[in-house]
């Protein structure tokens, strides 16, 4: 171990001395090659100002693909532009991608090269400002994204920089604004509170007739009420949502030519206001604001003016006013026509089954339904496998910039390559001189070294493989269990609500009218139970506790199991108490489902499945006990274990699953309740489940 030790320090000495030479003929590349940068002069406006002139203005959503080829074409034919005239052009192509369009993707490729062009330029005054917005600009798409942790990470590096560049006070008013915005879209609204209110504080510093400030403070107030809202505290929103609009009335008078602006943010502080009047029932109230929003963003903002649309919609569905409605819908759908949304067409195709349902064509509404889940279920799957995608893009994108700006501003690709070729050439002979003095002396830690590296890369590649199999079968049973489930709940839902809509003519039929109410009722069961088995829910179940009337319960829940027995001449004999349960009802129901079907499962044919309901003085107890073959002894132990059990099938050859029974003891003891049983072999079982009141 010693004598490993000492040839180690022995190799990490000779190694610093590689190091050292390979560093100093970097350096001496680095000044070679940043010879002949681009010219010094940042902006060329006499040239690039008429060409930004005859375009859109950045972000206007009449902005279209062959404006940006043009622009291109502009800047190929300008020989030697500065930082700032690049600066123009990405800033205009990320407004384009990010804010009109929506790409996330392609609005990380512009930012990414804004930050490529003036990293290293901080201590220029005109790019420092410039840089900071980059950077949290990048932060804005990570947070959109939902890569909350990135998005962070960005807005403190910008706030940093902000920090040791920056000497004007409203400089950090954005870095509040942002981080509160990211706690809010995590949920965190009483903390974003806290930073939305610090951000009205910094923000008083500022000039007191700048741009920059009215925007930051409208948006402060604004944002406010949106947390009270999400808290559900509605007369503090509609407080900050009124003091919103008074300021920006007090306020547009200094700023006449951002009208456009102006505009816009009326139109949100309307939409949060309509927002919260549905909320309350005041549907008046809520159209009326709907359509001031609607009003002030069309023409601006395509994709704001179609959710609200679809806000408006909904709330006329919901009201009943079908003609209003279907004719807001055909303007909406000529609109995603026109400037298409995935987001807007999913909103679409829900209102459109909402419709149709209330219409009572419920054909054409399950057509929608499809339409709508096939879209939404699409959207997750592109974003799922985006968010691997994007860090890899993202570098590359930077390096395939950085090296085409170098070789670009050069203007001597060809020389470059050659001296590159020729240092290389030479760099390698000196290592190579290097390396073969220094072999013999570090020959036996370089064999241990390789051979416990070769190990390492086999146990790498043996994981990954491994870790490569587990998430295709993890991705092929989510789409299975996405498509099972979309498969059954459309035929469920519409026998439900078509035995919802008979008419009453055919409910007067005393038997049909309980045979149907048990299809309906088992209909409803059965969708609960394929939502909660949905992929995406199965971590999000939570317990919907009610005050359950159990002997009602029992009664309805045999009901609809006996047909079961029946088949095999059996007998259920119910003798039950009054009593009560506070409990989730449908995972009960699934509880007592289980007990029974095993019971009938397990007992012969002419026999007879007993269940008791007792009320104790804390407590309720229910007893399900059948005569048939009983639990084996080396089964018993297994019974309520997340596994398997094997061998075990029917007095009739039926399946056994032998998992149900670990779900149910995890769903009663999630309910505060008590399950166990008594079993001999060949003599039958009883199920004991005690519940709390």
């Amino acid at each position: 171990m010693c004598c490993n030790l000492t040839l180690f320090k022995k190799y990490l000495h000779n190694s610093c001395q590689y190091v050292i030479h390979l560093v100093t003929i970097v350096c001496c590349l680095s000044f070679f090659l940043s010879c002949g940068n681009r010219s010094d002069q940042a902006y060329h406006p006499s040239f690039f100002d008429s060409v930004y002139n005859r375009l859109p203005g950045p972000g206007d959503t009449s902005v279209r693909p062959g404006d940006l080829e043009l622009l291109d074409a502009a800047y190929s034919a300008f020989p030697n532009m500065g930082t700032g005239d690049l600066y123009r052009k990405y800033r205009y192509k990320f407004l384009y991608f990010f804010e009109v369009l929506g790409d996330e993707k392609r609005g990380l490729v512009f930012t990414d090269s804004i930050i490529n062009l003036l990293a290293g330029k901080e201590e220029n005054p005109d790019f420092v400002r410039l840089y900071v917005n980059a950077l949290f600009n990048k932060g804005d798409i990570l947070a959109q994204g939902k890569r909350y942790q990135e998005s962070a990470l960005y807005y403190m590096q910008g706030h940093k920089v902000a920090l040791e560049k920056l000497t004007d006070p409203c400089s950090l008013v954005e870095y509040n604004a942002r981080m509160g915005r990211l706690l809010y879209k995590q949920g965190n609204y009483e903390r974003a509170i806290a930073s939305f209110q610090a951000g009205l504080l910094d923000q008083s510093l500022c000039d007191t007739n700048s741009f920059f400030k009215f925007k930051a403070t409208q948006e402060y107030l604004d944002n406010i009420g949106m947390c009270y809202n999400a808290l559900s505290n509605y007369d503090s929103a509609n407080h900050y949502y009124s003091a919103t609009l008074a300021y920006i009335n007090r306020q547009e008078t200094f700023f006449s030519r951002e009208g456009r602006y102006i505009a816009m943010a009326k139109a949100v502080v309307y939409d949060n206001q309509a927002r919260i009047f549905q909320k309350q029932g005041r549907a008046d109230e809520a159209q009326a604001l709907y359509k001031k929003s609607i009003a002030g963003t069309s023409g601006y903002h395509r994709l704001y003016t179609q959710l609200t649309q679809l806000a408006l919609t909904r709330l006329y569905l919901e009201n009943n006013r079908l003609e209003r409605a279907v004719a807001l819908l055909d303007n909406l759908k000529a609109s995603i026509d026109s400037f298409p949304s995935e987001q807007s067409l999913i909103g679409y195709f829900a209102c459109m089954k909402n419709y149709y349902e209330r219409r009572g064509k419920l054909s054409v509404a399950a057509m929608y339904m499809k339409e709508y889940l096939e879209l939404k279920d699409s959207v997750q799957n592109l974003n799922t496998q985006a968010a691997g995608n994007d860090i890899i893009n993202s570098f590359n994108t930077k390096a395939q910039n950085a090296l085409y700006r170098k070789l670009k501003d050069d203007g001597r690709v060809k020389s470059v390559y050659l001296i590159v070729i020729v240092l290389l050439a030479l760099l390698s002979v000196y290592l190579l001189i290097l390396v073969k003095r220094r072999y013999a002396r570090s020959r036996i830690f370089l064999q241990e070294t390789e051979a416990l590296y070769e190990k390492i890369d086999e146990k790498n590649h043996s994981l990954q493989s491994v870790f490569h199999a587990l998430d295709q079968k993890n991705n092929e049973h989510i789409s299975i269990m996405n498509v099972t489930s979309n498969d059954l709940k459309i035929p469920l839902s519409v026998i439900y609500e078509t035995i919802g809509r008979l008419p009453v003519e055919v409910l007067r039929d005393d038997d049909l009218q309980e045979s149907l109410l048990l299809i309906r009722e088992a209909s409803a069961s059965s969708l609960h139970i394929i939502e909660e088995m949905h992929p995406f829910k199965i971590d999000q179940q939570v317990n919907r506790k009610e005050l359950v009337d159990l002997k009602a319960f029992l009664e309805q829940s045999i009901n609809l199991l006996e047909p079961g027995a029946l088949q095999k001449k059996q007998r259920i004999e119910l003798n039950l108490k009054q009593a009560f349960a506070f409990i989730d009802r449908q995972k009960l129901r699934r509880v007592i489902n289980n007990i029974v079907i095993n019971a009938i499962k397990f007992s012969n044919e002419n026999s007879v499945i007993s269940i008791h309901l007792e009320k104790k003085e804390t407590s309720s107890l229910i007893s399900i006990r059948d005569y048939g073959i009983g639990i084996p002894a080396v089964v018993k132990e297994q019974i309520f274990k997340h596994k398997k059990v094997e061998g075990l099938a029917g007095t009739a050859g039926e399946e056994s699953f032998g998992m149900g029974l670990s779900i149910a003891k995890k769903f009663i003891e999630e309910n505060n309740g008590k399950i166990w049983f008594d079993s001999k072999e060949g003599w039958g079982t009883v199920f004991h489940i005690e519940l709390a009141m």
